[in-house]
C-alpha cells in the first residue's frame, strides 16, 4: 500500500516556518507571483524569493519535506539510520522518512524505464556477421 497520498510543490520559507504543525500552510506554485522587471518569483505569503520545496502527504495526513534524489546511488535506497539527527542531510544519500524512500524509488523506476537502451535485434546481429 503507498505511503504517499499526495504531492505538492510549495514555498520553502512558509512551510520550514510551519512545519511543526499538523497542517502547515502550504503556498503552492500558483500562489507564487512573479516579479516581471527582475524575472524572479516570490511569494505572496512571506514576501521571499521563491524557494520551491517539493512536499509529500503520508498516510498519517502530515507532511514530509522530500529532498532531491541522489542519482549516483548504485544499490537500492534505504533509509538513513539517524534521520532527523543525520550530521550530512543535505548530502546524505539515504532516505530520511518511509514516504521519501518512495518517492525516490518511484523516480528511480520511472527514470529507468525511460533511459533503459533498446535492445538490438539479434537478427541484425546474426546476419552482419555471415
Amino acid at each position: 500500500m503507498p505511503l504517499v497520498k499526495e504531492e505538492r510543490t510549495v514555498c520553502r520559507v512558509c512551510f520550514n516556518a510551519s512545519s511543526h504543525k499538523k497542517n502547515p500552510q502550504l503556498r503552492t506554485v500558483e500562489q507564487s507571483e512573479e516579479n516581471v522587471a527582475t524575472n524572479e518569483r516570490h511569494c505572496k505569503a512571506c514576501g521571499q524569493k521563491w524557494n520551491p520545496l517539493r512536499v509529500v502527504r503520508g498516510s498519517a495526513g502530515k507532511w514530509h519535506g522530500v529532498r532531491p534524489r541522489p542519482v549516483r546511488v548504485t544499490s537500492d535506497y534505504q533509509l538513513c539510520n539517524y534521520r532527523e539527527k543525520c550530521q550530512k542531510a543535505t548530502v546524505c544519500t539515504f532516505a530520511h522518512s518511509p514516504e521519501e524512500l518512495e518517492v525516490w524509488n518511484r523516480e528511480r523506476t520511472e527514470t529507468s524505464k525511460v533511459d533503459q537502451p533498446r535492445p538490438f535485434p539479434r537478427l541484425l546481429i546474426s546476419r552482419s556477421k555471415r
